[in-house]
């Protein structure tokens, strides 16, 4: 069975890499082209998150605009200097290695339960290739986020609660890790997190301006209502938009989360559990959970045992960026399809991970305590 899932693999892999890589005299720049844009317009005194026809500056139009936070800026700002071109080709090159490096520090790490299945798993996901040809940021938040768990499973948790910190002013909503830490009884972690996330969302407010926030906050509330219904969107307001019921979306998220919070505060979970359920949830949260973000999953998905839930989780996604692209928009079917691929990951794991610790009664304590189901060593090695 695994020598046949090789033989699939890696063919895929390679049709992927056609796929997505920037080959050509002028490749695509995906939304590389809005970071630049933004990049431009800080540099220039005027505001990064209005909604630019880039084809005025690079010959490519496009309209919309960068939704990345302000930190963002400090980065999109000096590479805007370069030409769109080169930068996209070494930004791919710079993703794919950061993004190998980083998945083997975890095999390393949880060399136990290494396969090649698994590395061939890793290089076939379809959110490293949507990433590729998007030219996102996905993966560079990722290694925070990776070094930020295999610290927290050396038990430093200054250290890692800095670098989740760093995940957090990049993308907010993964604020919900630190603040399942904090509740899980975690909170060195969570008080390091909350200092270096404050420091590095104030920076952007002391080098540029504090209005630089006000004008990104306009730009989330545009944008994210006009796509958040796209059959890509994996999160619990993509879901309920997709419906037509967007207006249920932030309040049912209210609820999910509070859930969450609540079973994480009664059981009091270690550390890496605590961070499994969290980073399953800050992406389905998320008023926009793009493919890319279900790279966020990786480090659940290689520090443990498969269960049939997490097996079916990888499955989903393995399904290739350019198919989803070609499915949606385009008939009802496809779209429906598409919006299953997007969704079912996270909802898998969601669900993996809250499974993943039973509730027992400690003998010498009336104190509910966490026992980890991986500690019965059970599911599947893949």
């Amino acid at each position: 069975m695994r020598r046949v899932l090789g033989l699939v693999l890696l063919p895929l892999i390679v049709v992927d890499a056609l796929a997505s890589l920037p080959l050509g005299t002028k490749p695509y720049l995906g939304d590389m082209i809005q970071f630049l844009a933004s990049g431009h317009a800080i540099a220039a005194g005027q505001n990064p998150y209005a909604f630019l026809n880039t084809g005025l500056i690079f010959g490519e139009p496009t309209l919309g605009t960068n939704l990345n936070p302000p930190v963002s800026l400090l980065l999109f700002a000096p590479l805007a200097t370069l030409s769109a071109t080169t930068l996209i080709r070494l930004w791919t090159g710079a993703t794919l290695v950061l993004y190998g490096l980083s998945v083997a520090g975890l095999l390393v790490r949880y060399r136990h339960f290494f396969s090649l299945t698994r590395l061939f798993l890793t290089l076939a996901f379809g959110g490293l290739w949507f990433t590729v040809v998007f030219g996102q940021v996905y993966v560079l938040i990722l290694a925070f986020a990776i070094g930020a768990w295999l610290l927290l499973d050396r038990k430093r948790d200054l250290t890692a609660g800095a670098l989740i910190g760093v995940v957090v002013a990049c993308k907010p909503n993964f604020g919900v890790w630190l603040a399942l830490l904090w509740l899980s009884g975690h909170r060195r972690a969570a008080y390091a997190g909350l200092a270096s996330g404050a420091m590095l969302t104030l920076l952007p407010a002391i080098v540029f301006s504090p209005g630089i926030y006000i004008e990104w906050y306009r730009a989330q509330g545009i944008e994210a209502p006009m796509i958040g219904w796209w059959p890509h969107n994996g999160s619990i307001y993509g879901i309920v938009a997709r419906i037509g019921a967007g207006w249920l979306g932030y309040p049912l998220i209210a609820a999910f989360l509070f859930a969450v919070g609540w079973l994480v505060w009664r059981r009091r979970p270690d550390a890496m559990t605590a961070s499994s359920i969290a980073v399953a949830a800050s992406l389905l949260a998320s008023p926009l959970t793009w493919m890319g973000y279900d790279l966020f999953l990786v480090p659940v998905l290689l520090s443990r045992r498969w269960s049939p839930l997490l097996g079916t989780a990888a499955a989903f996604m393995v399904v290739p960026a350019w198919l989803t692209w070609d499915l949606a928009p385009g008939p009802m079917w496809g779209m429906a399809l598409v919006s299953v691929v997007s969704s079912a990951p996270l909802l898998l794991v969601m669900a993996e991970t809250l499974r993943d610790s039973r509730v027992v009664r400690d003998p010498d304590s009336d104190s509910l305590r966490c026992l980890p189901l991986k500690a019965a060593n059970v599911g599947s090695p893949l």
